[in-house]
């Protein structure tokens, strides 16, 4: 009885993982306003640092008491850049990578890897992830770059220990449990970032290697499918201390309408930044950062909003911190 139970039990959460949680991953949430990284494997700052950066959000679920998302991502260059290809929230700080006549510009590529966890509790159900990323970003231009990169790493689903009691004998269950031959998937991913001290637009696509989620044999079960995000920001620069960046996220999912975010990031010389986006066209999301000094950074996010006529709270609380190392003394006093 006990199996016959936890089996309901699971096929709901599956249903309710599928519908609605599924969607509910760092694509969804408001943790890429500060690293865009996290939804395009191209998007990564040009600098001399490494970059460590890792979140904490708390959703105030009606249904489920423990909805909350964790992530820490890792990246940093292989080559040292020069002072002019160096970049900041996607953009290059300088106007050009050398200066305006074509003797002087020689595009030199920098390399990037990096890695990104996270994981995503929806009560019963858990996602786990974990992926390495590799990447190039190569000058266009005395003004325009492109970066390119790949991802690759494995998604698992489980259902959470509080949850998961079965009794010594309980072979339906256990049975029903290990059909699910895709509870671990490998999971690749692609993005392009094309950027300017101005302009950046940015597409990224995820879960290329798709197909059945369950026992092959079961038409019962979900399907991994593509999911794909475009991304276009320009930024502008209002006087010496204070920038505007408006920003726009497109998402193509099959498993809900296709949604945007709409995004305006006021920022003060580099140090103070405040940002207002409507997620998903009906979530408002308060964004607030603070450079602590030249290694660390702090940032504080809150989402308002709900579903099914207030039925349901979407709204969320997310602290998160960035620090940036140098990568070794050789790299940081190369001169500039």
């Amino acid at each position: 009885m006990r199996g016959l139970n936890l089996y309901r039990l699971f096929l709901i959460g599956l249903i309710l993982l599928t519908n609605n949680a599924f969607a509910q991953q760092i694509t969804e949430f408001s943790q890429y306003l500060n690293n865009n990284y996290l939804i395009n494997p191209a998007a990564t700052n040009i600098s001399n640092y490494l970059n460590l950066d890792f979140s904490v959000r708390k959703q105030e679920s009606n249904r489920i008491n423990d909805v909350s998302s964790y992530y820490m991502s890792v990246y940093g260059t292989i080559k040292s850049p020069i002072l002019t290809q160096k970049m900041s929230n996607g953009f290059r700080l300088t106007r050009y990578v050398d200066n305006s006549t074509i003797k002087a510009f020689n595009p030199k590529p920098i390399p990037v890897i990096g890695a990104v966890i996270s994981k995503d509790n929806f009560g019963l159900l858990e996602k786990t992830t974990a992926h390495i990323t590799t990447g190039i970003h190569l000058p266009l231009s005395a003004r325009y770059s492109l970066s390119t990169a790949a991802t690759i790493g494995q998604v698992r689903l489980n259902v959470s220990d509080d949850y998961f009691i079965l009794e010594d004998n309980d072979l339906p269950f256990n049975q029903f449990i290990t059909s699910f031959n895709k509870e671990k998937f490998l999971d690749l991913g692609l993005g392009i970032w094309f950027y300017s001290d101005q302009l950046q637009l940015g597409y990224g696509i995820k879960r290329l290697f798709s197909g059945n989620s369950s026992n092959q044999e079961s038409e019962d079960g979900f399907k991994i499918k593509n999911q794909h995000l475009i991304n276009a920001g320009y930024k502008f620069t209002l006087n010496s201390d204070w920038q505007l960046i408006s920003s726009l996220l497109y998402r193509v999912s099959p498993y809900e309408k296709n949604t945007s975010d709409y995004s305006m990031k006021l920022i003060f010389k580099e140090n103070l930044w405040t940002t207002l986006s409507l997620r998903k066209e009906k979530i408002l999301v308060f964004n607030l950062g603070l450079k602590l000094n030249d290694s660390i950074s702090f940032s504080y996010s809150y989402d308002h909003g709900s579903k099914n006529q207030g039925m349901e709270s979407l709204s969320a609380n997310e602290i998160a911190f960035q620090f940036s190392t140098s990568k070794s003394k050789k790299q940081s006093s190369i001169k500039r």
